[in-house]
C-alpha cells in the first residue's frame, strides 16, 4: 500500500523486466534496435507533440521531449538479442513541479508501446530469463 502511494506521488515512470504493472514490463519486439530507433525517430519527427533531442542507433537510444498534453522528457532504449529480438524500455519524467504525475507518465509509456506494436510484432513482455 505504501509503495503504491509512493509511486503515485512520483513525477516519473519507467519500465523494467519485473514491474508490478504488467503493462510496464520490458516489451520485446521482432526487429533490430536500429529499426526501432529509426522508426521512432520518424514518428517523433512527424508528430508535433514530440521534439527530438538526440538519438544513437549504435547505442540503441533515443531521447525526446513530449510537448502535449503535458511536458515530459522521454528516453527509449532498445537492446537486440538473438538477431531480431529487441527489448525496449522507456523512462518518462514529467517536467511539472507537481506531484502525482506518475499516472500520466505511465499512460505515455503505454502510448509509445502501442505505437511500436502498430509497426513491429510483439514477442512478449518481461522475457529476460529467456535470453540468459
Amino acid at each position: 500500500m505504501f509503495r503504491k502511494l509512493q509511486s503515485l506521488m512520483n513525477s516519473q515512470a519507467e519500465t523494467d523486466e519485473n514491474h508490478a504493472n504488467v503493462d510496464l514490463r520490458t516489451h520485446y519486439f521482432k526487429a533490430t534496435k536500429e529499426e526501432i530507433i529509426a522508426y521512432m525517430a520518424g514518428v517523433i519527427e512527424e508528430d508535433k507533440n514530440y521534439m527530438a533531442l538526440g538519438e544513437s542507433a549504435e547505442r540503441g537510444e533515443i531521447t525526446f521531449d513530449i510537448l502535449h498534453p503535458k511536458k515530459a522528457f522521454a528516453v527509449l532504449t532498445a537492446i537486440t538479442f538473438q538477431g531480431r529480438h529487441t527489448a525496449v524500455d522507456i523512462n518518462i519524467t514529467s517536467e511539472s513541479g507537481m506531484p502525482f504525475q506518475n499516472a500520466y507518465c505511465e499512460r505515455m509509456i503505454m502510448t509509445l508501446y502501442d505505437v511500436l506494436k502498430r509497426k513491429f510484432p510483439l514477442i512478449g513482455t518481461g522475457l529476460a530469463e529467456n535470453y540468459s
